[in-house]
């Protein structure tokens, strides 16, 4: 499970929060997530929910994530295709911080006047259960 605050800066100012929860470990470095973004305050995208085949690396403390997938962005009623890189510190073994950044293509609707693209990077926490 995972929890991150950020900020969204591109054609939106305004802030979200994002919850992440999956298993990455199902076959070898194979995984799946589900990811909410939550709209706080200010003009954001909107609220939306995806999911993603992750695949995970990891070399001491540090893991990197791969993920591709698909979700539905409920202000826009537009659904979108999900493409996402990060890193983790595992801090100890069960909590780590992390960083990532995602790329959404919306199929069916423009959430920026000029794209159909919308790009995040956000960081935070995550607990290994």
């Amino acid at each position: 499970m995972g929890a991150a605050y950020y900020s969204i800066l591109q054609q939106n100012v305004g802030q979200m929060v994002r919850i992440t929860a999956g298993n990455d470990q199902i076959y070898g470095g194979f995984g799946v997530r589900v990811t909410g973004d939550v709209a706080l305050r200010g003009e954001t995208p909107g609220n939306s929910l995806s999911g993603a085949v992750t695949y995970r690396g990891t070399t001491g403390r540090f893991d990197g994530i791969l993920g591709v997938g698909a979700g539905y962005n409920f202000k826009n009623a537009s659904t979108f295709g999900e493409l996402s890189i990060g890193v983790d510190y595992r801090v100890v073994d069960r909590v780590a911080i992390f960083a990532e950044a995602r790329q959404h293509y919306y199929f069916n609707g423009n959430i920026n006047p000029n794209s159909r693209n919308l790009s995040s990077i956000a960081a935070g926490f995550k607990v290994r259960f």
